[in-house]
């Protein structure tokens, strides 16, 4: 096993009190293009279960072995490896969550350690930009403008090392819009006005009429249902203004529970789901309108009544990037200007039950203007934004959005994506995905 140049010897016994003999279950701890050991002073390896710490053993600067012992069975474990200089925290790693038995780990624990708060290109580039990518408990699955299904697999067995594997070409899915609903990806539109899910191994399900929904439908995830928002049964045609709720029956079916016609059209926009503080159980789906150079509304859904409410914004802000940073709160980042120019703008949003409110003092201004950005919340309040375009082309940097708080400057991305899509894996990494490949960054914390 190897972690950049260096090899190590990587084992953890297992055993429960009473049952014999401890089984020895090696593992591999993989990195990138960098040595994250190279200045290390001290290792940390630690078993976890959920956010409890277990077992936790440190290992000087000369370790050549790591090794946990006397572990107990159960479920929902993980390891963690966390590399140290001096005091400071210069590195991290998470296995996938395994369980464990008489026989050893359900998989293997295998570690990818990178440094935290940098990206790490991982994979070699897919075969166009991403329009959808859903993490799976392997990794994720992710599919391009184009159609093609790709299996991005997080740790491979053989060496530890990230794979993105090309499943399948579905070319009718081109143009469709789609949803991550749990580890699936359900696509409306494309070359039918019809949804249809997606299973890992590229075969799609069967066909479930939704007219005049066929090209830029704006699909989002919530809970047990999902909110179909806009689009357009012409490629190049105007944008849309129905809403429809549907709920996913048990045998995948979709029962479609209301229809409502918006008080605005939108077509291609980003859209997020956002829970409220009361009454419980209450939800918004928050979206732009099709903006103009001057304005644009930021558009608030309530999928159980069809009431709306609107907040106008400056400048076009319908490639802006949109996310949640808590109960009720949605952050907009980047987009235009009113005079056209791609913006360092963001704004917090305060969504009601009957009214939308830009809150003020926001985040401060980011250190680059963008628009097409991806914007990944991390815990309430902290907001990875990445990726996009201004005048000069991609952009690389990407930076930390906290409310309330202010804007910080984290890794950057090489090559650049301008038209990323980020999600959160199964051992915490953050996987960002452009024209480029994946890209990894490990969350500081």
């Amino acid at each position: 096993m190897s972690v950049g140049a260096r090899s190590l010897v990587a084992l953890v016994l297992l055993a429960s009190p009473g049952c014999g003999e401890a089984t020895v279950a090696e593992f591999h701890v993989v990195s990138g293009r960098d040595d994250p050991l190279a200045d290390a002073t001290e290792l940390v390896l630690a078993l976890e279960q959920g956010e409890t710490t277990l077992v936790e053993e440190r290992f000087g600067p000369t370790f050549a072995a790591l090794r946990l012992g006397g572990l107990p069975f159960g479920e929902g474990f993980r390891l963690r490896l966390d590399v140290l200089a001096g005091s400071f925290l210069v590195a991290r790693g998470h296995s996938l969550v395994f369980d464990v038995d008489a026989s050893g780990p359900s998989r293997h624990p295998d570690l990818w350690v990178a440094p935290v708060g940098r990206f790490e290109s991982v994979t070699s580039p897919p075969d166009g930009p991403p329009t959808a990518l859903a993490a799976t408990e392997e990794g994720a699955l992710l599919i391009t403008e184009g159609g093609t299904l790709y299996r991005y697999v997080h740790h491979r067995t053989q060496d530890g090392r990230p794979e993105l594997l090309r499943v399948a070409t579905l070319p009718e899915l081109a143009g469709a819009g789609f949803a991550v609903h749990g580890e699936r990806l359900l696509a409306v539109g494309g070359d039918a006005p019809v949804a249809r899910w997606v299973t890992a191994d590229g075969t799609l399900g069967p066909a479930m009429p939704l007219s005049g929904q066929r090209f830029g439908a704006t699909v989002v995830s919530l809970g047990d249902r999902l909110v179909i928002l806009g689009g357009s049964d012409l490629a190049f045609g105007a944008a849309g203004s129905i809403a429809r709720v549907a709920r996913v029956l048990p045998d995948e079916r979709l029962a479609i529970q209301r229809e409502d016609e918006l008080p605005c059209s939108l077509r291609d926009v980003p859209a997020v789901a956002l829970h409220l503080s009361s009454p419980a159980g209450a939800a918004r789906v928050v979206t732009f309108c099709q903006g103009s150079a001057v304005a644009t509304e930021l558009l608030s859904y309530d999928p159980d009544t069809g009431a709306t409410a609107r907040l106008t914004l400056p400048g076009d802000r319908s490639r802006a990037a949109l996310a949640s940073v808590g109960n009720g709160l949605a952050l907009v980042a980047g987009g235009r200007d009113e005079e056209g120019r791609v913006s360092d703008e963001t704004f917090v949003v305060g969504v009601g039950r009957a009214r939308l409110e830009r809150l003020s003092p926001g985040p401060g201004r980011l250190f680059r203007p963008r628009e097409g950005a991806a914007a990944l919340p991390l815990r309430p309040g902290l907001v990875l934004v990445v990726g996009g375009t201004d005048a000069r082309g991609a952009v690389g940097e990407s930076e930390l959005v906290s409310f309330p708080g202010d804007v910080v400057l984290t890794g950057s991305m090489e090559p650049p994506a301008a038209r990323p899509l980020a999600t959160r894996l199964e051992d915490g990494a953050v996987a960002v995905v452009g024209a480029g490949g994946v890209q990894l960054w490990i969350v500081p914390r």
